[in-house]
């Protein structure tokens, strides 16, 4: 199973073992206003923590954080807003 949530300017990634992308976005009144990618690998143990990637500005935005195996496919495995 897929899940990720964001809190504290990190996102815990729980997903099967293998190699994912976090893509952190940050949105100002709806419009997007500062996006970063960070690539994570899931151990056996399933979860991680990613840390919210330098220079990504949070102020007065709303985040929304997503989960892909591949943006070749442009579809993500989960997705979650801030806390």
């Amino acid at each position: 199973a897929f899940n990720i949530t964001y809190e504290n300017n990190a996102a815990a990634v729980t997903a099967p073992e293998g190699n994912y992308t976090v893509i952190f976005a940050a949105y100002d009144n709806g419009a997007l206003a500062d996006v970063k990618i960070k690539t994570v690998n899931v151990g056996a143990e399933g979860t991680v923590s990613v840390s919210t990637p330098e220079g990504f500005d949070t102020e007065g935005k709303t985040v929304k954080v997503m989960l892909w195996s591949s943006l070749n496919g442009m579809r993500p495995l989960c997705a979650a807003d801030a806390a």
